[in-house]
């Protein structure tokens, strides 16, 4: 080529030189929070040498495209291994492991690839041409890379970091992955905007947590004297203790519903920060129904700008997609799917915030919502997390599960402490308190004629169920012998937005004391704030019956709750219908009218729930992609909802469905995905692919593909004869009283 570079640039604008220098000295930075430096800088140093070459310069000047600089530092690595490894004091391996991490960073994470030299650097890798054009620009680029030793830009490390298991060795690569990724990113838009990691980059204050005193204060102050608001100052005094962080930081957070565990989980993670010089705290929750009822309360202490909420249905922004990206917020609000998904990502992108949980608090909400197929993984990964990273985790629920039965989680009885004071002290009070009468009544089995009309006669009642097709069928029943104003629907079928209004209007009813009478899948069980005076439960597991308790008399008084049985049992999927019948069989050893807040009767039910197959050990295809270090296959094994081919039902409801509509006419039907993650309050998921067929497919924007990229995503269809959005019902087909 007659137009070869003078200057070598990573970006237009940017000295490519610079460029490494800046992610080389940010990457050092993050990995020192868990290893050796040097490691970060080596990586920083070499990721980009790829762009020493006339075809990027090229790419860069628009001349060239389709070109592939990352896998170019992997190569080097491998070939000039031996001599990198001499003088940098390490092995070949972890050279060559190394350079594979640094050719990843634009891509996903793969330790089996192959970093040979090509024959021809004319032939393509992954579809796309090396940026190398010949050997001799190869050599310049091996040269550069040894020279930065010489040079003393690189220092020593050692390669002697001891990580026991293959769980741990993938979580080591993936932080390795995170900081290069976040150096990378962070340094462009540095050289962008001057002054960026420190705008993008906050921790958790001394102001903050005082914030936190004041606003418990003041709810003490303003609450009526009862006994459960006592019980709630005795679990936030329990958590209120300095944390001694030098013998463990695991713990479990043992409490019943309604006695205040989030607040509590707050305190000691702000004084784990006050005292243990923590950084930020996660608030990991189960489910989209209870994120905005969390934040809002967050929000309320320590104001907006502290507080990230990251989910599918947060508002976006530049900016918060820039701190969703990098998790850099003091608190960060987010769901156990985005958490745990993204902690066995194979994906650079997704990895990139992964390494700011070091030294964090972790609050893990409802734990015993951890999928079982997933368990083993997940508990010890968490677990790595307190080890290696600096974390404190501390696992919350009213229903614990005692994962040392669970095979491969044998360690869980020794390094777990407790942070209530006197757990069966706790619950036995609470029982007191709250004189909830429980009658297991599973032996009759009832008609969904039945239920609806018991519901039917109570003032302030809900039925919870275990699938949307009999909520919808008890529903219609109730709402044809009950007046219609007073019955309400709570399920999936409802968009989250939609959900979110009906449950607002049924705490105005109550607190206006008008009927109430609320028929609901699982999705009220946890977390909603939310209460009646007497309730129904389809029989489920132990967890949900405990959970679902929770709902009735939920601050304090007389209450009545009956678990009952269908004629025609339905569950959600195989674990759940498992898990039901080791319920049902415990329950039947026992007189009707059970205890539910004795947690020796959940001991016993987990005891036996994880002798069971599908809860004894994980899912076959992630212990095998374990086992063969084997970063996609992970990924792809690792669902906390498995799809199971889902179609995603954009919902006429609200302003968001209109603005959506006109985009989507204007653009011919082809969005970007800010565009979808504005509207995800307003979706509902189904299994019916009928209802795709009656509505229209969105595409999704893509630089490679004019045309858009097909989506499992549909709008919902105007003036169609064969669906209905309805104000009570939400989504389904017209003409038929169930739902689907």
């Amino acid at each position: 080529m007659n137009n070869k570079p003078t200057t070598y640039n990573a970006r237009p604008g940017e000295a490519l030189p610079e460029h490494l220098t800046c992610v080389a000295r940010l990457s050092s930075e993050f990995v020192n929070e868990f290893s050796d430096e040097s490691i970060g800088r080596f990586i920083g140093a070499i990721h980009d040498v790829g762009k020493y070459t006339e075809r990027f310069q090229n790419v860069l000047c628009h001349s060239e495209s389709n070109v592939n600089h990352a896998i170019i530092s992997g190569i080097v690595a491998k070939d000039a291994a031996p001599a990198l490894a001499k003088r940098l004091g390490t092995s070949i391996t972890a050279i060559i492991a190394l350079g594979k991490i640094a050719s990843a960073h634009h891509s996903e994470i793969d330790m089996s690839i192959s970093l040979n030299r090509p024959l021809s650097w004319d032939d393509e890798v992954f579809g796309m041409k090396y940026s190398v054009k010949d050997d001799d620009e190869y050599r310049r680029i091996c040269q550069f890379v040894v020279g930065l030793v010489q040079n003393g830009q690189l220092k020593p490390f050692h390669s002697s970091v001891t990580i026991a298991g293959e769980i741990n060795r993938m979580l080591y690569e993936r932080m390795l992955l995170s900081c290069l990724v976040d150096a990378d990113y962070s340094a462009a838009a540095e050289f962008n905007d001057s002054g960026y990691l420190e705008k993008n980059t906050k921790e958790i204050s001394e102001s903050m947590a005082n914030a936190l005193e004041r606003y418990h204060e003041k709810l003490a102050n303003s609450a009526r004297q009862t006994v459960m608001n006592d019980l709630r100052n005795r679990v936030y005094a329990d958590c209120s203790s300095r944390p001694d962080l030098e013998s463990g930081r695991l713990f479990t957070l043992t409490a019943p519903t309604g006695t205040g565990k989030t607040l509590a989980m707050l305190k000691f993670a702000m004084d784990c920060c006050k005292y243990g010089r923590k950084k930020r705290v996660f608030t990991i929750l189960p489910f989209l129904s209870v994120i905005s009822q969390t934040v809002g309360e967050y929000i309320k202490i320590f104001g907006e700008d502290s507080v990230l909420e990251d989910d599918s249905l947060a508002e976006t922004s530049r900016t918060r997609m820039e701190l969703s990206g990098r998790w850099t917020s003091p608190v960060v609000v987010t769901t156990t799917v985005k958490f745990l998904e993204s902690l066995f990502t194979a994906s650079a992108p997704a990895s990139r915030k992964l390494h700011n949980l070091c030294n964090s608090i972790v609050l893990f909400d409802e734990f015993q919502s951890i999928p079982p197929q997933l368990l083993t993984a997940t508990v010890n990964a968490l677990r790595e997390l307190s080890k290696r990273y600096g974390c404190v985790v501390v696992f919350s629920s009213a229903s614990p599960p005692n994962y040392s039965e669970r095979s491969g989680l044998e360690w869980w009885k020794d390094e777990v402490r407790e942070l209530i004071g006197d757990v069966s002290s706790l619950y036995y009070d609470y029982g007191k308190a709250k004189r909830l009468e429980v009658d297991a009544n599973i032996a009759h089995r009832h008609s969904t004629e039945e239920i609806a009309q018991l519901l039917s006669y109570e003032k302030n009642a809900c039925v919870i169920v275990n699938t949307k097709a009999v909520a919808s069928e008890i529903y219609e029943i109730l709402s044809n012998i009950r007046n219609k104003a007073d019955c309400f629907l709570i399920s999936t079928d409802l968009c989250a937005e939609h959900r979110a209004t009906i449950i607002n209007e049924i705490k105005q009813r109550q607190s206006q004391g008008k009927p109430v009478c609320a028929v609901s899948t699982q999705c009220i069980e946890a977390g909603v704030d939310i209460s009646f005076d007497r309730g129904w439960r389809e029989i489920a597991p132990l967890e949900a019956l405990v959970q679902s308790a929770g709902r009735v008399a939920r601050n304090g008084g007389n209450g009545k709750y009956t678990v009952f049985s269908l004629y025609t049992e339905k569950s959600p999927d195989t674990a759940y219908r498992n898990a039901q019948r080791q319920t049902k069989r415990l329950i039947e050893e026992l007189p009707r009218r059970i205890n539910i807040n004795d947690l020796g009767f959940l001991t016993q039910y987990y005891k036996h729930l994880y002798m069971l197959d599908g809860f004894s050990h994980d899912k076959p295809e992630l212990s095998q992609a374990i086992d063969e270090h084997d970063f996609r296959g992970v990924q792809n094994a690792y669902k906390v909802i498995e799809e199971r081919d889902q179609v995603r039902i954009i919902v006429p409801y609200g302003m968001r469905y209109s603005d959506f509509v006109q985009k989507f006419e204007t653009q011919s039907g082809i969005v970007s995905r800010a565009d979808i993650r504005r509207i995800q309050s307003i979706t509902v998921n189904t299994f019916d692919k009928d209802i795709a067929e009656c509505c229209r497919r969105v595409k999704l924007f893509s630089k490679g593909d004019p045309d858009g990229i097909d989506t499992n995503i549909y709008l919902f269809p105007e003036n169609t004869p064969l669906l209905v959005y309805d104000e009570k019902t939400g989504l389904q087909k017209k003409n038929s009283n169930l739902m689907f």
